[in-house]
């Protein structure tokens, strides 16, 4: 089995952003953090390059533009690649308060 450089944690929502996730990864060595992110047609919605140092980490991905549905995010990091599933629920819809007069 091959040595293992970084592990994930997540993704989990944001507490203080809304439609924000969160990865939390620890590396054991500097380098380059490919994030990819796939519809469920395969089809890349997200990709961004992060030099890392050692160390633990959180990384946050802006999801107010991704319509409803699956995704899953390739995180790859000194020749391992970690996949991990996202669910986008659908938006609320805002409230439209109408007010009757008599």
């Amino acid at each position: 089995m091959s040595e293992k450089f970084f592990k994930v944690d997540g993704p989990s929502l944001s507490k203080t952003k809304s439609f924000t996730l969160e990865f939390k990864a620890t590396f054991k060595k500097k380098g380059i953090l490919l994030i990819d992110v796939l519809d469920d047609l395969g089809r890349s919605r997200h990709q961004k390059k992060l030099t890392v140092s050692p160390g633990s980490a959180t990384y946050s991905l802006d999801v107010s533009k991704f319509k409803a549905g699956k995704y899953n995010a390739w995180l790859s990091f000194g020749g391992q690649t970690i996949i991990k599933p996202i669910t986008i629920a659908p938006k609320p819809k805002s409230l439209t308060w109408k007010m009757l007069f008599s």
